[in-house]
């Protein structure tokens, strides 16, 4: 039969272990961080537009982003193409339409991808589906033609005006046709310069109202 006093310490070293596993559940629950997206700030000399990108959709397209993002590519850049009830499209010139050279292209990401629908962001490219860089645009409607369908690419859609979403589609409304015989009969007539593109506060990742596939896998 075990002592009174064995009893206790057995009792005791029992109540210890317990203890430490406990704290080390609680430690590991404080460890673990919610899922975030990150959150962008452009601001215009039309206004400030903040842009949250969607990773787990567009996991590239987003690493290409904030490449450039990063690297101030994005400051002083001008919106060079802008068209009302369609899309305000940035990221290729400075001012005075001087092309910048942009760090790379990117496949496209845009089967099983999110639709262009208003206040979404999407990368431009040429007629080449994996020719996506700097550029890209603001929809100020819903462009269902820009969608990927039938297995065919489309435009890939990374990101969400969540503020400033009246910016866009008043740059649209701006005069335009001053610069047509330089080749950019869209672009507005006084330069909407982007001033300062950078990363701000990330949030929990948006949660849409429109249907949608589920998200790709990122092992590609």
């Amino acid at each position: 039969m075990l002592s009174r006093r064995t009893l206790l310490q057995k009792t005791a070293k029992i109540l210890s272990v317990t203890a430490f596993l406990t704290l080390s559940s609680t430690s590991l629950l404080a460890c673990k961080k919610e899922p975030t997206e990150p959150v962008i700030e452009l601001t215009t000399n039309q206004g400030t537009i903040v842009m949250q990108l969607h990773p787990s959709y567009a996991p590239k397209t987003v690493a290409l982003f904030l490449k450039h993002v990063d690297a101030g590519f994005y400051n002083n850049i001008i919106f060079h193409r802008v068209i009302p009830n369609f899309m305000a499209q940035t990221g290729g010139f400075n001012d005075g339409f001087i092309r910048k050279e942009p760090l790379g292209t990117v496949v496209n990401e845009s089967v099983g991808g999110l639709p262009n629908i208003k206040h979404s962001v999407a990368m431009a490219r040429t007629s080449a589906p994996d020719s996506a860089s700097s550029q890209f645009y603001i929809n100020v409607a819903n462009n269902t033609n820009l969608n990927a369908r039938n297995g065919q690419p489309g435009y890939t859609v990374f990101g969400t005006v969540i503020e400033g979403q009246e910016v866009a589609p008043n740059i649209t409304q701006l005069p335009q046709g001053q610069y047509a015989s330089q080749g950019y009969r869209n672009a507005p007539n006084t330069s909407v310069i982007i001033t300062s593109a950078k990363r701000i506060e990330p949030r929990a990742p948006l949660v849409f109202d429109t249907p949608l596939p589920s998200a790709p896998a990122t092992n590609k």
